[in-house]
């Protein structure tokens, strides 16, 4: 049993109220499947279950879904790196012979390959490929 006070439980410094009425707020929709441009604006490198990984953020760039945000990891573990070395060709973005920032990857454009897959009952989007832009 625990008889600590938890900060976030009611009552705990962390907590505070919230003005905001959530009624007109549309959730997101995946974007049909096709080629986008992107634009990469965001790039973190996590650790999973099998090793770390870079997850990518994805801006598209034009047309009706500009603006609408796109998600790619690409693994750091040695035997999966083809993934990273692939992206980062499409973007034409050259490495160190070691290491980089993923910040100096920022605002690289590239045309992404999106499709719809069901996740859990809903569409989701998934990044199928890359293709330089010319």
């Amino acid at each position: 049993m625990c008889n600590r006070r938890n900060k976030k439980e009611k009552g705990g410094e962390n907590n505070m109220k919230v003005n905001v009425n959530l009624d007109d707020v549309k959730e997101l929709q995946p974007v049909p499947a096709g080629n986008y441009v992107c634009k990469i604006i965001a790039g973190e490198v996590k650790e999973g279950p099998k090793g770390k990984y870079i997850a990518w953020t994805l801006e598209i760039c034009e047309g009706e879904f500009a603006g609408q945000q796109l998600w790619h990891n690409t693994s750091l573990v040695p035997n999966a790196q083809f993934g990273l070395k692939r992206f980062l060709q499409a973007c034409r973005f050259e490495w160190g012979k070691s290491s980089f920032n993923t910040e100096d990857v920022f605002g690289s454009e590239v045309i992404v390959k999106v499709v719809v897959k069901d996740y859990e009952g809903a569409p989701k989007n998934k990044v199928k490929g890359f293709i330089p832009i010319s």
